[in-house]
């Protein structure tokens, strides 16, 4: 195949997507973009699996090319600054957005974007005005009444607060899932202002519009766990990673269940001067799931085949992809006891933090939180229970596999004691200590996940008793989990 055979390129790489080749597609696609092939209105729809497969670099060259072909349309500069968002490149979608004309395009998607980099980026402020306009264009948006009441305190913020609770009336107008994302809005303002009980009712209603399209597949879930620890041992791990020669020790893999406290403990790694970045990402799953399951057996074929490093360099690459080459990076993954074993045996000199909070707190917090990704058992209470008891033996089974490699961060612990913890955790991810780990909210960043504002504020014990008011509530759970064997105090 000659090197600028475009149709031949264009074949290779849909083959590859169609038969699910990551690397194959990567491969193709790569030689289209050094090529500048012309794919005309064909780059755009590129963008959306290169940015699935953690394609970050190419992602951003293909809607470059789409831009320049569309003759840098309004339309095609909101496509290319969404994508530099999503690929968390948001100083260049921000300055992308200037360019286009406020009344140009889609105005409701720009305020909206605007709204959502200024929130990523810490600036409250910003993201309320901008999350406000998008209201005053679609007034059931729920997507902008959840981020506006993520954004603030709802009990020092009546203006924001009174004209959400005015849109109730009108729910019955909006889409499910739009409709859902407004109620956990409508809860989160009740919460702030103290009363748990209107609090619990908009939150549950939401849970149940959501549980009704993704519904949590509990044997699914059991099988998931079982495989994980399948043929591990101390043993089995260090035979794999015997034949691991690439460097693992740029990535600090921090995990726990979602709302335990993992991105408080990744904005404390990031604060470390050592540490360029962190985000919330799913690579290493997803190159698990190229083997076709976590268990020993496949990862021992992998290393028998002498392709351990070749897995190894392309968890690297996509790292590279999305925080560039330079500096030490927290890849925060949940729940990634669904493949630690994997995870462990070929990053040997990764350092693995998983954190863990009170059951009856995470929770509340689990069940009171819009997961935009696909967390089916967030949604009901008693799935809730049941999740966390398979998470609860997976980590009882990874500790005594792991030992000491694997550091419990209890959540309790580092928000009441944070001078002694700290230290802790920096020293187990292979940092000195550095004065300005202590007050994380200081740092500067991007942040993309459900506690984007808690992670700017000064660590506090505030949250630690948060689910005590709604204990009553709660009820379904406490008993699922404690006829599974858990422990609530």
């Amino acid at each position: 195949m000659m090197a600028f055979d475009t149709a031949a390129l264009v074949q290779q790489m849909t083959q590859a997507l169609t038969h699910g080749d990551r690397r194959g597609f990567r491969s193709a696609m790569a030689q289209l973009v050094s090529t500048n092939a012309d794919l005309r209105h064909n780059w755009r729809k590129l963008v959306e699996p290169l940015i699935g497969y953690g394609e970050f670099d190419l992602a951003i060259a293909a809607i470059d090319r789409h831009v320049v072909w569309a003759r840098a349309t309004p339309a095609a500069l909101l496509d290319q600054a969404t994508t530099y968002a999503r690929t968390g490149r948001h100083a260049r979608a921000a300055a992308i957005l200037e360019r286009i004309g406020p009344e140009s395009t889609d105005r409701e998607s720009q305020t909206f974007l605007r709204g959502a980099l200024a929130l990523n980026l810490g600036d409250f402020a910003g993201a309320r005005e901008w999350m406000l306009e998008t209201l005053r264009i679609r007034p059931l948006s729920g997507q902008a009444a959840y981020a506006l009441a993520a954004s603030a305190s709802m009990a020092t913020d009546a203006d924001v607060a009174e004209h959400l609770l005015r849109g109730e009336a009108a729910l019955d107008q909006a889409p499910r899932e739009e409709r859902a994302m407004y109620l956990y809005a409508l809860g989160k303002i009740h919460a702030d202002r103290g009363d748990p009980d209107r609090a619990f009712d908009r939150y549950a209603r939401g849970a149940a519009e959501v549980a009704t399209i993704r519904r949590y597949d509990a044997s699914a879930d059991r099988i998931s766990a079982a495989e994980a620890t399948q043929g591990w041992s101390r043993a089995v791990l260090a035979a794999i990673s015997g034949r691991v020669s690439v460097p693992t020790d740029r990535p600090i893999v921090v995990t726990g269940m979602p709302r335990s406290g993992s991105t408080l403990v990744e904005q404390i790694l990031v604060s470390h001067s050592d540490v360029s970045e962190g985000d919330e990402l799913g690579y290493f799953a997803m190159l698990v799931n190229d083997l076709g399951s976590a268990t020993a057996e496949r990862a021992t074929r992998l290393a028998q085949t002498s392709r351990p490093d070749e897995f190894v360099r392309d968890y690297l690459h996509l790292l590279d992809n999305r925080f560039g080459k330079t500096g030490r990076v927290v890849d925060k993954t949940l729940e990634a006891t669904r493949y630690l074993g994997t995870l462990a045996a070929l990053l040997p000199n990764t350092p693995i933090l998983y954190v863990r909070r009170q059951p009856l707190a995470q929770a509340w917090s689990c069940f009171s939180t819009y997961f935009m990704s696909d967390l089916a058992w967030t949604f009901d209470q008693r799935a809730i229970a049941a999740h966390f008891r398979l998470e609860d033996h997976l980590l009882d089974r990874w500790q005594e596999i792991l030992g000491e490699r694997l550091q419990i961060v209890d959540y309790e612990a580092l928000v009441s004691d944070k001078a002694v913890q700290i230290p802790r955790l920096l020293a187990h991810a292979g940092l000195t200590p550095e004065p300005q780990t202590q007050t994380p909210e200081m740092t500067r960043r991007l942040v993309r996940t459900a506690s984007v504002a808690q992670v700017r504020a000064p660590i506090t014990t505030a949250r630690v008793d948060a689910a005590e008011a709604y204990r009553t509530h709660l009820r379904p759970f406490i008993d699922a989990y404690r006829a599974a064997g858990g422990t609530i105090d």
